[in-house]
């Protein structure tokens, strides 16, 4: 979908980013069983791992935090408060486990990794990667074609500045 506003296009780059992200995640993490421990200084995997401490901060928690500040109060005054409900309850799922990969990936600074780690680790990787790509498919398909509708030339303007002010 061609979007018309610059914010719904940066969600959307964002989106595309992630997904691409996400799917390298997903490779290295089934290459390798649950139970031993992979080297981390052989292949891609650990810097893949290292890669999700900017994703967590940035392309997750400011995200969210712009859409909850931004985004989701445009659409209750819609009244579309049911989407920015859902979105709101998995933000408040996915964060967390995000924020506990992001402890985890820096316990990985030295290229090692216990086999205990390595479990929970590889676990949770694919439980966000399920989770963040069914959301991204829901904002996707429903948040970012409501923007389009809501939102103005000004408002767009100004959400776009606020965005790239955080970030």
């Amino acid at each position: 979908m061609q979007f018309e506003y610059q914010i719904s296009r940066s969600i959307h780059d964002e989106h595309q980013n992630t997904i691409t992200y996400l799917e390298k995640l997903e490779t290295e993490l089934l290459k390798h069983g649950h139970d031993k421990a992979p080297d981390l200084a052989e292949g891609d995997l650990g810097s893949i791992i290292w890669q999700l401490i900017p994703l967590i901060e940035e392309e997750i928690g400011i995200h969210f935090q712009f859409e909850e500040e931004s985004i989701f109060p445009i659409l209750d005054t819609a009244g579309d408060s049911g989407i920015t409900f859902l979105l709101t309850e998995e933000h408040r799922t996915i964060l967390p486990l995000g924020e506990r990969l992001m402890e985890l990936a820096r316990g990985t600074r030295n290229n090692t990794l216990d086999d205990e780690t390595w479990s929970e680790l590889r676990r949770l990787g694919i439980e966000l990667i399920e989770r963040l790509v069914s959301h991204i498919q829901k904002e996707e398909m429903g948040l970012l074609p409501m923007i389009e509708t809501l939102i103005d030339e000004e408002q767009d303007a100004e959400l776009s500045n606020n965005y790239a002010m955080m970030r």
